[in-house]
Parts: C-alpha cells; structure tokens; sequence
C-alpha cells in the first residue's frame, strides 16, 4: 500500500499542479523509488491511494511496473545498465554513497522499462508479464525473467471528494489489497536503500503483532521523535518527560488487515462512508496492548515535505 493522496500543502507552489509523489528526485518520480524496490524484492501487487491531481499519478504509472534484469545480464536492458555503469552512472539512478549493510539494505539496482501504456517494448513486455502475476501476498526473488507489479488505485477524490487521511485510506483501499498482511510507505518518502525484505514480512506474518515499524534517527525538523524501542524490538508510547530515546516513525511498515477492525479501528469494513482518519490512534492502541514491533533503519531517509529539502535531495546535499 503506498500513500499518495496529500495535497503536499508545505510543499507549494510546487504541488499545485503536480502530486507531491510526482515530484522529481534525482531523475526519478519521488514514487518511482519505492515501486522500484518493491518490485526488485518480488511483491507483485501494490494498491496506491490517491486524491490531488490522481490522475496524473495513474497516467504516470498506469496498471504494471517492470523490471529488467539486474546489471550484466545478456539482454539490452542488461547492455543499457552497463553502458549507464560504464559513464558512472547507476542505472536505477544516482547513488552517492554504498548502501548500508543490515536490515533494509539495498539490492544491486536494477534497469527499469517504462511502465504499462507508455508504448514501446517496455508496455508489451509489461502486459505479457502482468498475465501471470499471482493475486496472493508473496515475495518472489528477482530471477532472470522480467519482473512487473501490478498497480491497483483507490481513488478517494472520485468517490468521496476529498483525501481520507492514513487509516482512512487504508480501510477504504482493504478489499483492493486482499490481503492479510502488507507493506505500507508513503509516497512522499526518499529511502533508495530500504529492502522490502521477505524475511521481514515472513517474520511479521508468524508473529502475533499487528503492525511492524520501521524507525529512523531524529531528523532536525522532528528532534523530539515518536515512539521509543525496547530491547526485544517492542515499540513503546514513552510518556512525557520519559528519559528514554525516542525515534521518528519512517511511514514503513508491515501492517495486519486485523488492524483496521475492532478493538483497534471502528472504521465499517471498506470504508463505504468515507470516513478520514489517521494511523496513529490505531498504532497506539495496539502499541499499548504490546502488539507493535520495530526496527531502527539507519539507511539514507528524508522527508520530502518542503521544496527546501526537496532542493537539498536534488542537489546531491
């Protein structure tokens, strides 16, 4: 599930006439990061909520994301990323510096094809590749063959008018999802080296926890950060003035479908009313019920909430 409703109101003028997930990023749609690291880890279903200008998010991206294979292999996707190599450049990209090793490191980057009705080889490989696509929640690895994520919208500007904040979005977009367990991120989010890994989700899965967080050191615009981690990987609601580290919440995360039902959500399933409301009452709940994990992600993470720090991504600061 990825989040891309916002207006993205900090982020104007920029956004009053592009989505904030459309906003470039080192040669890329903000959003384009993240399908392409959930496609290079083998998901191959995502349901992307929209609202602002969500036309334009679906133009972009249309029904299915490709990939081609890793850098090397005998294929001209594979001669096309050597050739970006061979000019330094990363053929997913620019980066900087080497990924971190641990929980949410990279995987070698990957060439991708334009996305399905962009014309083209790329859009006849993608339709070909959409047709075997499985409909359950499932981590394939990045083989020799193509891999495509199919792409579901909840449109929440078409069918209610307006955004539905975080839960919301959410409970409205389960029936597209079907699924028990998924992924979150916000499409508003810049983490090129975060994994969507399969042994994370296969770990969630067997658990009894609802949801699953990735943390992130403090940022400078967020000092006093949100949730603390115990030792054992528990995240904790830390009361004021508790002396213990706190850390901000990256909007990664694995999530059950249990989450949006009572105790935790009274949110009717499906949403048909179109009710906004945010995660965080629902976090904390489960949270204080001691079914909330968490991981600190020490990867290369921003907030691109301001043209400020969008400029400082662009910038190479």
């Amino acid at each position: 599930m990825l989040l891309a409703a916002g207006r993205g109101e900090r982020m104007r003028p920029l956004t009053d006439t592009c989505p904030k997930p459309l906003l470039p990023v080192r040669g890329q749609p903000l959003l384009h990061w993240h399908l392409s690291a959930l496609a290079a880890a083998g998901v191959r279903r995502a349901v992307i909520n929209t609202a602002w200008l969500g036309a334009q998010i679906r133009q972009r991206f249309g029904e299915s994301f490709l990939l081609l294979p890793p850098l090397g292999e005998d294929r001209d996707g594979g001669r096309l990323a050597q050739d970006a190599a061979a000019d330094g450049r990363s053929a997913a990209g620019p980066h900087p510096s080497p990924p971190p090793k641990g929980e949410g490191a990279a995987p070698a980057p990957v060439w991708l094809l334009p996305p399905l009705g962009e014309g083209g080889d790329g859009g006849r490989l993608a339709e070909g590749a959409r047709a075997e696509i499985s409909s359950d929640f499932s981590h394939e690895p990045l083989s020799n063959k193509d891999t495509a994520l199919s792409i579901s919208y909840s449109n929440e500007a078409n069918d209610f008018g307006h955004a539905l904040e975080t839960a919301g979005g959410i409970a409205r977009a389960l029936p597209l999802l079907d699924a028990p367990v998924f992924w979150l991120a916000a499409g508003d989010v810049f983490a090129p080296d975060f994994t969507f890994d399969a042994a994370a989700a296969q770990r969630f899965a067997a658990s009894d926890a609802l949801a699953h967080l990735w943390l992130v050191p403090n940022p400078a615009h967020h000092p006093r950060g949100d949730f603390g981690l115990s030792p054992d990987g528990r995240v904790l609601d830390l009361p004021e003035g508790d002396p213990r580290q706190r850390h901000t919440y990256s909007t990664i995360a694995l999530l059950r479908a249990e989450l949006f039902a009572p105790p935790w959500c009274d949110i009717a399933p499906g949403n048909p009313g179109g009710a906004a409301a945010p995660l965080a009452p629902l976090l904390r709940r489960a949270l204080n019920a001691g079914r909330v994990t968490g991981a600190l992600y020490t990867g290369r993470w921003v907030d691109v909430g301001t043209p400020e720090r969008l400029a400082q991504l662009n910038g190479g600061a």
